[in-house]
């Protein structure tokens, strides 16, 4: 399934929920989501970085830079909570770096991710680092 199909989907699971279920819930989706597209696209790392008008998620696949799906701002701060949940690490914590790494299965394929969060002063910068463990 293409990255931008899963958006019937989405909408359909939160049908009936509250603002902040329907952005916990959407940012989990859309997280699993850009791992498996990463994987299958053969990524190397993600870099998710807000700014002040837009969020810029790009894939570094080979030697490239290659742009990502686009990423509301309002979900930034649910993106990063559900990657740190992820891999163990204090989703609370937005004031000092973080890193943190599990090996689980994504897109049919066993890959440790490693996580790194750094602190801007208007969001958290990502970058999610993929290898065979």
């Amino acid at each position: 399934m293409e990255f931008h199909a899963i958006f019937k989907r989405i909408m359909s699971a939160l049908m009936g929920h509250d603002n902040d279920t329907i952005r916990q819930r959407l940012a989990a989706t859309w997280t699993n989501e850009l791992l498996s597209h990463a994987v299958r696209r053969g990524a190397s790392r993600i870099r998710i970085e807000p700014g002040d008008d837009r969020v810029l998620v790009q894939f570094h696949i080979g030697q490239r830079l290659v742009n990502g799906p686009g990423l509301d701002r309002t979900l930034v701060p649910y993106v990063a909570k559900h990657l740190k949940r992820l891999v163990s690490l204090d989703d609370a914590n937005v004031v000092r770096r973080q890193i943190g790494s599990v090996v689980i299965t994504i897109a049919r394929k066993r890959m440790r991710i490693k996580v790194t969060t750094q602190p801007l002063s208007h969001a958290e910068h990502l970058a999610i680092y993929f290898d065979e463990p």
